[in-house]
């Protein structure tokens, strides 16, 4: 009677080890970055920043963008932040959403990846306008697809 209990006792285990297994393998699978996820992620995350007014703290702690594009957005915004009010028309844009005026902070979709140039074309998923596409540059490196520029 022991031994049959024992039996049973091991194959159950050996069922449920295997079951986990198979439950881990699958869930790994689905978090998979591609460039276009990464490049969605990032613009949805970036204007949900804005509107808490943490931008610049999202784009600089963010460890999916490269340390080339934080350099080259924090001298955007200096240099937007440092412009003179009696040259404002002189001034340029703060860093991805341009000028200033309405900006859409809604959800975006990728339409677009070019493999060649690595650029993801995002555009809202609301409606179709040019004012509000990005191409967000993605790079691979060390493993890790990583946002290394944004063009509006």
């Amino acid at each position: 009677m022991k031994k049959i209990f024992l039996i049973m006792l091991g194959i159950m285990l050996s069922i449920s080890i295997n079951s986990f297994s198979a439950t881990k393998k699958r869930a790994a699978g689905k978090t998979q970055q591609t460039p276009q996820s990464v490049a969605v992620n990032f613009i949805n995350s970036y204007f949900k920043a804005i509107l808490e007014q943490r931008d610049e703290k999202y784009i600089l702690n963010n460890s999916l963008v490269t340390q080339k594009y934080k350099n080259k957005y924090r001298n955007e915004m200096l240099k937007a932040k440092n412009c003179s009010e009696d040259y404002i028309d002189l001034c340029p844009g703060y860093p991805i959403i341009g000028e200033g005026g309405d900006f859409y902070t809604g959800k975006f979709k990728a339409v677009n990846y070019n493999s060649s140039t690595g650029y993801v074309t995002v555009k809202p998923t609301q409606f179709d306008s040019e004012s509000d596409t990005y191409r967000i540059k993605v790079i691979k490196s060390n493993g890790k697809w990583m946002v290394d520029d944004v063009k509006h």
